[in-house]
């Protein structure tokens, strides 16, 4: 498809940290946040989900990698979606 056709879904890939994530989050209906139960992953995952918090909206999902010695996980329900939002500065 072109770049201006509608699209349902739009998934961006984000470093942690920077302008690009800034612009990400900004223009986001959801984010959800991977990451590693390792200190600096979960030092990232805090600073983007603080950055969610100032921008409003709902919190974002945490998906942590669970440590390799667990063989069987329980069923997740997955994120709900929250119906899509005026981007900010449009609209009331």
């Amino acid at each position: 498809g072109r770049l201006d056709d509608p699209v349902d879904w739009v998934l961006i890939d984000s470093a942690p940290y920077g302008r690009a994530l800034d612009e990400s989050v900004n223009n986001a209906d959801l984010v959800v946040i991977p990451s590693s139960p390792s200190r600096i992953d979960l030092d990232q995952a805090a600073g983007v989900k603080d950055l969610c918090d100032r921008r409003g909206g709902p919190p974002p999902p945490t998906q942590c990698r669970p440590p390799r010695t667990v063989t069987h996980l329980r069923p997740y329900p997955p994120p709900k979606v929250h119906p899509r939002r005026q981007p900010f500065g449009h609209g009331s």
